[in-house]
């Protein structure tokens, strides 16, 4: 990295497009850059945290808010290492008439020279629906551990776990039960080029309650909510893969990525389909200094949805239960994440 600080330095009179007004202190010495970014990191940093707090509590009620958590695709974030870290996820026209903004907020705490880490985050759902109020809603918290065996200078092998604890009521996402996954991330960092793999699995610990309800006001109607009746718990699958090139400070990358099933381990028995999703991506990062880095992508599923009007049709005519309509799951995402070592 330090090499990366050096080519940066001498080309500074070329990169028109990196002043220092934009990222300051980052022609400095790498120490100096460290800390000039600090002053300007750690108040946004402490602005988007005051931002999801107003937005948890101005957030109404939501009774279709069931979706699937943030995407964890294989890259940069994998190695053990002591840092912060801010990730939002943008889905634009989601199941329910929807757009949905994800943020995750985080820290690890990295240990035993780099093999292992553990760490912490909460997440925070923004709803803007078309036929419904808009919502903002708590994710459900979790703490996760990651260990490197081995420090290869240009391999990577990462196994990582984490747990998610149950939450309900009227300001979290209704989701009352443990969960944990594990997952496996595998690589090639070269001096530019770099190729990213994951296999992931998600489990669900303990079950559902029975069938229940809530209120939040004595004058309002009584909530379905989440139960062993509508919903199930599966186990969740998700591959990925990525690869990227750095040039100088920038790196862009591209990748792809699986999950069965789509909405993680909390099925609603009524929605089924697809039962899988599959979406490539593309998208750039930016390395600034030794201790920042910022990514924003670009995010398009490409699953066939089959046109089963005429076969639904003709099996309701025969008095056969024809399989049910398929719609897409959403329309593409935008994300951006940020990462600062400490």
């Amino acid at each position: 990295m330090h090499s990366l600080i050096n080519v940066i330095r001498r080309s500074r009179g070329k990169l028109r497009g990196l002043p220092e007004s934009i990222f300051p202190g980052i022609f400095a010495s790498p120490w100096q850059a460290r800390f000039r970014l600090c002053d300007l990191t750690y108040p946004v940093f402490w602005r988007l945290l005051a931002l999801l707090l107003i937005a948890a509590a101005m957030g109404s009620h939501l009774e279709a808010h069931h979706t699937a958590g943030m995407s964890n695709p294989a890259g940069r974030n994998a190695v053990p290492e002591t840092r912060l870290f801010l990730e939002s996820e943008y889905r634009k026209a989601e199941r329910g008439n929807r757009n949905t903004l994800i943020n995750r907020l985080g820290a690890e705490y990295s240990m035993l020279e780099g093999h292992v880490a553990i760490g912490m985050s909460a997440s925070h759902y923004a709803f803007a629906q078309k036929e419904a109020k808009d919502a903002a809603l708590w994710g459900r918290p979790s703490v996760l551990a990651r260990y490197r065996p081995f420090l290869w200078d240009h391999w990577l092998l990462v196994v990582d776990g984490e747990m998610q604890f149950p939450s309900s009521g009227s300001s979290m996402v209704d989701e009352p039960f443990y969960d944990a996954s594990a997952r496996l991330t595998f690589g090639y960092i070269g001096e530019a080029f770099r190729v990213y793999g994951s296999v992931a699995g998600d489990f669900p610990i303990g079950s559902l309650p029975a069938k229940r309800t809530s209120t939040t006001y004595p004058w309002q109607a009584p909530v379905e909510r989440v139960n062993r009746e509508d919903y199930e718990l599966e186990k969740s699958t998700s591959l990925s893969a990525r690869i990227s090139y750095e040039i100088s400070w920038l790196e862009p990358f591209a990748g792809i990525n699986y999950r069965l099933p789509y909405t993680g381990v909390l099925i609603e028995k009524s929605n089924v389909e697809p039962i899988f999703y599959r979406e490539w991506e593309a998208g750039l990062g930016f390395v600034m200094g030794e201790s920042y880095y910022l990514a924003l992508s670009y995010r398009k599923p490409f699953q066939k949805i089959e046109d089963r009007t005429l076969e639904r049709y003709a099996f309701s005519s025969l008095g056969i239960t024809p399989r049910s309509k398929q719609t897409p799951l959403l329309e593409e995402t935008f994300t951006l994440a940020f990462y600062m070592a400490l």
